[in-house]
Parts: structure tokens; sequence; C-alpha cells
């Protein structure tokens, strides 16, 4: 009986760590095999992660350029005008009246009934050896000439004129132009009209 105890306690020392090791091993297995299907089951019902992306927007500012002023210096001669030195009359221009050789009130078309219509030109070049004339017509047809010496400076403004004084009509309606020449050479030529 003795020898029985001591064979089972014999018995009991080397099975009881071998049996240990087994039930720890198992306990080991066991909760590695729970790990491992808590981690497969939380890879498949977790939630893909998000990404948040945050953009900062920095405004800048847009600088205009300032326009850069600069004085322009004024001319301290006036340009004087290129004089013919040739004899040259200038544009005629025709009016109601005048005023020290210059048109007032210019215009190309009067009303009937009108007495009298100014002609004013400009003049270069002019000597006391020339001679002018003016032709008027009235609807093609000359309707007053004159022929003169010049008297005048070689360089101004001049204003003739057309008029009828003889009843309450006026100058006849319709188209009217001045041709004027120094010597036998057209010089300038203008028209005008009186009435519709």
């Amino acid at each position: 009986m003795v020898k029985r105890r001591l064979l089972l306690m014999v018995v009991l020392l080397f099975t009881l760590p071998a049996l240990a090791c087994s039930l720890f091993q198992a306990t080991d297995q066991e909760d590695t095999a729970t790990q491992i299907a808590a981690d497969i089951y939380a890879t498949m019902t977790a939630e893909a992660p998000t990404a948040t992306y945050t953009t900062t927007v920095t405004a800048t500012e847009t600088v205009t350029p300032t326009p850069t002023i600069t004085d322009t210096p004024l001319p301290t001669d006036t340009p004087k005008p290129t004089v013919p030195s040739e004899p040259t009359f200038g544009a005629i221009t025709f009016a109601k009246e005048q005023s020290k050789g210059k048109p007032v009130d210019p215009a190309m078309k009067f009303t009937p009934g009108i007495n009298t219509v100014w002609a004013c030109w400009d003049y270069w070049g002019m000597n006391p050896d020339l001679d002018y004339s003016l032709y008027w017509y009235n609807n093609g047809k000359e309707w007053f000439s004159a022929r003169e010496s010049w008297d005048r400076a070689g360089n101004g403004s001049i204003c003739w004129h057309i008029y009828w004084l003889k009843d309450n009509k006026g100058l006849p309606t319709g188209n009217w132009e001045l041709k004027l020449y120094i010597g036998s050479e057209l010089a300038q030529s203008g028209t005008f009209k009186i009435g519709q």
C-alpha cells in the first residue's frame, strides 16, 4: 500500500506537471484563438477610415499699379502756320454779315428773301502788281463779276458781298457759286444755296 501510494505520488509528480502544461497550453491556445477570432471580426465589421482634408485658402491682395503722371512741358513758342510764298486765296466762307474781314455766323444755306450774302477768305503773297476778279453765278448763269487791281497788304483777310436792293424779293433763290481768280488763274471757288 505504501508502494502504491508512492507509485501514485511519483505518477502524480510526473503527470501533474504535464497535465498542468497541457492545461495551460490549452488555455493559451484558446486565448490565442479567441484573440484571432476577435481581430478577424473587428476587421470585417470595422468601417473604412474616412480621410478628412482641410484646405486653407489665403486671400492675396491684388495690387493695382498707380499710374505715373508726368508733366508734359508746354511749348515755349507757338508754331506759326506755313505762309504760302506764292499769291494764294484761302477757302471761302459765306455769311449774312462780316466784321473786320471775318464772317459772322457762317452758313451754306440761306432763307429766301435775304438781300445780302458775304464771302470772306484769307489771302497770302499778294502784291499791287496783281489783278484779281470775282464771278458770281446763280443756277449756273453769271450774275455779277468784277475785276480790280490789288490794293491791300500782302497777307490778311478780305470780304466781298453780293446784294439785291431793287425790290423786297431779295437775291434769287437757287444754287450760288463764287469763283475767285488771281490774274487769269482760278485761285478758289465756293458754293452756297438760297431757299430749298
